[in-house]
Formats: C-alpha cells, sequence, structure tokens
C-alpha cells in the first residue's frame, strides 16, 4: 500500500540517498546540471507545500518485542509558487494504479492553493507527458524551452 504525507524534517536526510529515476535524473540533470539528490533537496527547500509518497511497510515481530519498520519513500511531490513538481524511484511502478488515483486528488489539492498551475517536462520524458495530459493540463509541444540542449515542454493547468 502506498499512501502520501506531509513532509518530516527527517525525511531530508534520506534525500541525499534515495534512488530517483532515470528519467528523473536525466531531467534534472538537462535542467540544473547539478547532482539529482541535491537538486530533490533545493526543490524541497524552495516549496511552500511538499508531500512524500511512502510504501506502507508491516510490523514486524522481533523476539518478544514489536518493532515497526521504517516505510519507504518512493516520490516526493510539491508546489513552488505556481510550480508544481514530482520525483520518485522506480519503486512507484510498483503501485501504478493507486498512485494514478491519488494524483488527480493531489492536482485537486494544489489548486486548491493557487489558480494555475505551470511547470516544464522534459520533452524525452514521455511517461510524464501522458501522465500530465492524463491529469488534464495543457502541454504547449509548438514552442518548446532549449535548456542544456534538451527541448522542455511548458504545462499548464487552471482552475
Amino acid at each position: 500500500m502506498i499512501y502520501h504525507r506531509e513532509l518530516e524534517p527527517s525525511d531530508l536526510a534520506k534525500f541525499r540517498t534515495i534512488q530517483l529515476r532515470q528519467a528523473d535524473i536525466n531531467e534534472i540533470k538537462a535542467s540544473v546540471g547539478v547532482d539529482p539528490n541535491i537538486a530533490l533537496i533545493r526543490s524541497v527547500e524552495r516549496s511552500d507545500w511538499v508531500r512524500v509518497i511512502l510504501v506502507a511497510t508491516s510490523v514486524a515481530q522481533v523476539a518478544t518485542s514489536v518493532a515497526q519498520i521504517e516505510d519507504e519513500i518512493v516520490g516526493v511531490f510539491g508546489l513552488s509558487g505556481v510550480a508544481p513538481w514530482f520525483l520518485a524511484t522506480d519503486r512507484i511502478y510498483e503501485y501504478k494504479l493507486t498512485f494514478l488515483r491519488q494524483s488527480k486528488r493531489i492536482v485537486g489539492e494544489m489548486l486548491q492553493r493557487t489558480e494555475v498551475l505551470m511547470n516544464f517536462v522534459d520533452s524525452r520524458h514521455i511517461e510524464a507527458i501522458q501522465w500530465l495530459l492524463w491529469l488534464g493540463f495543457k502541454i504547449d509541444f509548438d514552442n518548446p524551452t532549449v535548456i542544456g540542449g534538451v527541448k522542455f515542454y511548458l504545462f499548464t493547468r487552471r482552475k
């Protein structure tokens, strides 16, 4: 099972070692040119609203006591002004249907905070483009912005 919650201060340390999807790594390298984990931490620091997506773990029986195993972070998303962003690990694909259902609600939550959502998506990140279209975003394929030698498309969604 996956769920999302508000960012907790202890999550920041985990972002230094989280293994992001290759498509996210490629997009970060082209757009900002820094280590992807550093970019994740910077995104969190610059955002007004941040949530983490976790895989719930079971409670483990250890000898005569019960210990809670820490849930695993498989994604992080946020809103920096009007710019939504999302980064994930490959484990997010194990929960694709639940993630897709939750995505619609999350975009709704973001639109309660601002009239418009807009950001750029890497033209090579086909899954992200399909997901954004499915979520009702408009993507400007006709006027790409080239960043780091890569085409990026502006995506927008209004209330």
